[in-house]
């Protein structure tokens, strides 16, 4: 009977995590402007855990393009997964008006497709270029309340990428195809603006 009660037990512990723990916290934005078919979107997911009171983990998809091939311009579309680890100004209280600092590494995929009509006097034709990054970092940020559980996030901070371009290139004459493949390593900003929900 013990562990039937003790079974019983788990899920209402749960709850009470969740209803009063008040560790989790979920976070996007998005932005949308309409068009043949997309003039601009920009989007992002992102789940944040609190391990202390002080020190969180978090996971952040982001997604990002444009589709301007029907008017002779080029398709360009970015994802993107983000890792932070935070660490939080526990003296300013509550969390949803904090001051945190945060490190990161990030993967992102961004794929550029060629619009416009094709020049047939030109031999050679940029099609398809992709485009990985990889990139680590760090920054600061400041929460700013809206309610009891609702907050904006604001934050930014500079970041070293290791960026790879993979450009495949076809012959319109011939249907010859080439690809070549560069690399190379920056500097860059992240930065952005989240909406979230601390529950």
């Amino acid at each position: 009977m013990k562990t039937k009660h003790l079974l019983l037990l788990l899920p209402l512990l749960f709850l009470s995590q969740v209803s009063f723990g008040q560790n989790h916290i979920l976070k996007g934005r998005g932005f949308y402007i309409p068009g043949q078919p997309i003039l601009y979107i920009n989007a992002g997911l992102g789940y944040e855990y609190l391990i202390d009171q002080n020190m969180s983990l978090q996971l952040v998809f982001n997604y990002r393009g444009n589709d301007m091939r029907d008017t002779d311009g080029s398709a360009n579309f970015k994802k993107e997964v983000v890792m932070d680890f935070r660490y939080y100004n526990v003296e300013i209280k509550p969390l949803s008006k904090a001051l945190f600092a945060f490190a990161f590494a990030s993967y992102s995929d961004e794929k550029n497709k060629q619009g416009g009509e094709l020049d047939l006097t030109s031999t050679l034709v940029i099609s398809k270029k992709i485009t990985t990054e990889k990139a680590i970092g760090a920054g600061v940020g400041k929460n700013f309340k809206i309610s009891k559980r609702f907050h904006v996030e604001v934050f930014g901070g500079p970041k070293i990428i290791s960026r790879e371009i993979n450009t495949t290139s076809s012959d319109i004459l011939s249907s010859f195809v080439s690809s070549t493949i560069s690399t190379s390593y920056t500097f860059g900003i992240r930065g952005g603006i989240n909406i979230a929900c601390q529950f």
